[in-house]
């Protein structure tokens, strides 16, 4: 089980929308917790195939929707995801844990 799955990050940054369930955190990247851009996807119930379908055929039929989530999936990506910004986070909750560990 992935938290956040890579192909989600490709498939934003690659300008698509996404179409995912409720797992990891597919949400929060999808319906965006850091920041205030939208939704750049839909978020549907695990083996709700008929919520999958009808989500496919709404994205497909509305070109106004597609680009819009288009769009935000990318500044999502651009803001949020960048390598050396995931690379710094980490550093941060290493040095947390490494702090921790000394006080105790």
């Amino acid at each position: 089980s992935e938290g956040q799955p890579l192909s989600l990050l490709e498939t934003m940054a690659s300008g698509k929308p996404n179409i995912t369930t409720d797992v990891g955190s597919c949400k929060e990247v999808i319906y965006g917790e850091r920041d205030r851009f939208g939704k750049c996807g839909i978020i549907i119930p695990i083996m709700d195939y008929v919520s999958l379908s009808k989500s496919i055929v709404k994205v497909l039929l509305d070109d106004n929707l597609r680009k819009e989530m288009g769009e935000i999936a990318m500044l999502r990506v651009d803001h949020c995801f960048r390598e050396e910004m995931m690379i710094n986070r980490y550093i941060e909750v290493y040095e947390d844990v490494s702090q921790d560990n000394i006080g105790n």
